[in-house]
């Protein structure tokens, strides 16, 4: 399913940007 795809790929997404802002954080 697309929306499935989509829905995992933006949670991949919000999950390194995440990352990142801890990174910057620190």
């Amino acid at each position: 399913m697309p929306v499935a795809l989509t829905f995992n790929f933006t949670r991949v997404v919000f999950s390194l940007a995440h990352v990142e802002l801890s990174w910057i954080t620190v």
